[in-house]
């Protein structure tokens, strides 16, 4: 739902631009900005492929816009100090660490850390990616623990024991030698 909710937001901010640009520019690129960095946004937390190339749209029409409110002098509005708290936020999400927005949208429960083997399975994965080999490793350790535990609370079963077990001890070796090169 989230996904066909930014996808309309985002072709809708198009549309607007499209309409508005002569007649309320500063409106219009508001909005085609605001459009990509909600795109933007999804693409992060989702860990979608071509996330960079989203945020570099994002930029460029966020540049846009300070440059069309700066020349039109604009006066500031609450929906401006809004958009400014956002992109700020865009900002830091941009460079924070794959492994550390994995960690705030999928492990942030008690429930993920005990139950959530493949959620720990990712997540060891992002430390891999990210060269935190020990912390990679602890991880894919808790993954093991929530395996059995899921397995002995019959709760968050995707697919059989032995091949998760498997999967897991496979992950942990090419950790260990440095030969993980993707995540499958």
């Amino acid at each position: 739902m989230m996904i066909v909710s930014i996808g309309i937001l985002l072709i809708s901010s198009c549309l607007f631009f499209m309409r508005n640009r002569d007649q309320k520019p500063a409106e219009a690129y508001l909005q085609l900005a605001l459009g990509f960095q909600m795109f933007y946004f999804l693409y992060r937390v989702l860990f979608w492929g071509g996330a960079q190339s989203i945020f570099m749209a994002a930029a460029f029409t966020t540049v846009l816009f300070y440059i069309r409110i700066i020349l039109l002098k604009s006066p500031v509005k609450p929906s401006l100090i809004a958009f400014s708290l956002f992109t700020l936020f865009i900002g830091i999400l941009s460079v924070t660490p794959a492994y550390k927005v994995y960690y705030a949208t999928h492990l942030h429960t008690g429930a993920s850390l005990k139950y959530g083997y493949n959620y720990l399975d990712k997540y060891s994965w992002f430390l891999y990616t990210s060269k935190e080999n020990g912390l990679a490793i602890e991880a894919n350790r808790m993954a093991k623990e929530a395996l059995n535990n899921a397995f002995e609370a019959e709760k968050w079963i995707f697919g059989s024991k032995s091949d998760w077990q498997k999967r897991l001890e496979d992950h942990r070796v090419k950790i260990l030698t440095g030969s993980w090169k993707s995540y499958e």
